[in-house]
């Protein structure tokens, strides 16, 4: 079956990142025209560029959403871009909010612009459910990126379709929290919870592609896209966690 990738012109920022990845392999997968991988992160672009077999519609550009002319740039000749450039951090963007209001509302506001100005058709924003009722910086700077998102698409300024996805926790994505509790078990303890009663809403990496995907191809302008996620007690987790990899490890459950 054709993917609704196929024969597409990409933009994907953030590109380098766990999810900005598995959309270039997707994206390659399904034939599309041009994938163009669009990151700040230096080093982050060497290692895809490295891990990928050389291809025609491959390209990699340097770049920081924060810089309109750098969007303005990597948005020329593209139908669709998923824009995954954020910080996602909670706690780093609680010590420097500015520079999550930069990147996740002001570098989205950029993003918008450049593709009403290059008539792209569909504009996919990768958010979070943190977003929800937000208490912190990275919540509150990604609820506002969605809003931007949302106004735009029912402003009818453009022919543009702006739509957003919201995604729980991600497993196995770079800085998820899985890896981060192997490796302290890793360590034999202690596995940091700050309390025995919170619950997370997960999904897995191919989970995650596909709601951007369906999304993608359903998009009409100013929905936010959310997949039915299965809602896990962090405490149940981390013990599943313990029991599977404490004896890998040399140590014994508890």
């Amino acid at each position: 079956m054709t993917s609704f990738l196929t024969g597409k012109s990409i933009l994907i920022t953030g590109g380098t990142g766990s999810i900005g990845s598995i959309l270039t392999k997707r994206s390659l997968l399904d034939k599309a025209k041009i994938i163009r991988i669009f990151s700040n992160d230096e080093n982050g672009l060497h290692e895809l560029e490295s891990q990928l077999t050389p291809h025609k519609s491959l390209e990699f550009i340097f770049g920081d959403i924060k810089d309109e002319k750098s969007v303005d740039d990597a948005a020329k000749d593209i139908d669709v871009v998923f824009h995954a450039a954020a910080l996602k951090h909670v706690d780093r963007c609680e010590v420097f909010p500015f520079e999550a209001i930069m990147t996740n509302v002001i570098g989205t506001k950029n993003i918008i612009k450049s593709c009403i100005k290059e008539k792209i058709k569909k504009v996919i924003l990768i958010s979070t459910d943190k977003a929800v009722n937000p208490i912190g910086v990275m919540g509150a700077t990604k609820l506002l990126g969605e809003k931007l998102i949302t106004a735009e698409a029912f402003h009818k300024k453009s022919t543009t379709i702006f739509t957003s996805v919201r995604f729980g926790n991600v497993f196995q994505t770079r800085g998820s929290i899985l890896p981060r509790i192997e490796n302290q078990i890793k360590k034999g303890g202690p596995i940091s919870l700050t309390d025995k009663r919170m619950i997370r809403f997960f999904m897995t990496q191919e989970e995650a592609v596909e709601l951007i995907l369906s999304a993608t191809k359903l998009a009409k302008g100013g929905e936010t896209f959310v997949l039915k996620m299965p809602l896990i007690k962090l405490n149940d987790l981390f013990e599943c966690l313990k029991e599977i990899l404490a004896p890998k490890y040399g140590f014994k459950k508890s």
